[in-house]
């Protein structure tokens, strides 16, 4: 069997559960009509995190799950006992990312997570803790 052949086939088989398709005009993947690169935009989040948070290895714990979920930016302690995080990266797994924002490690105790969405105004390129 060709490549060519298997990628048909894989087009049907997701056309057919109404997922992603490839436009035979221009070869763009498309979601429910619309480019994928639109679905696939780089955003960021600035956040602030209440509670029981310094102290307890909530950093260590962002840096972690930020690092697996393949988002860069930056975790630190503010003056005044909250934790600011930023992170850039695709929707969904900044969504992914502010669940466990708003769980933190196991010594932690999470009030409140402020989340701003925002387009990001440059490039960062790792997740580390600033101090």
């Amino acid at each position: 069997m060709g490549d060519s052949n298997a990628g048909a086939m894989c087009d049907k088989l997701i056309a057919s559960r109404g997922g992603a398709q490839t436009s035979a005009s221009d070869g763009e993947l498309k979601v429910a009509g619309e480019s994928l690169s639109a679905h696939m935009e780089v955003e960021e989040i600035r956040c602030f995190v209440k509670g029981r948070v310094q102290g307890v290895f909530y950093r260590d714990f962002v840096v972690k799950h930020a690092r697996h979920l393949v988002l860069t930016g930056y975790v630190r302690n503010t003056p005044d006992f909250m934790v600011e995080v930023l992170a850039q990266g695709y929707s969904d797994k900044l969504e992914k990312f502010i669940e466990y924002l708003r769980k933190g490690p196991f010594l932690a105790k999470v009030s409140d997570v402020s989340v701003e969405w925002r387009k990001p105004s440059e490039q960062l390129k790792t997740f580390d803790i600033v101090f």
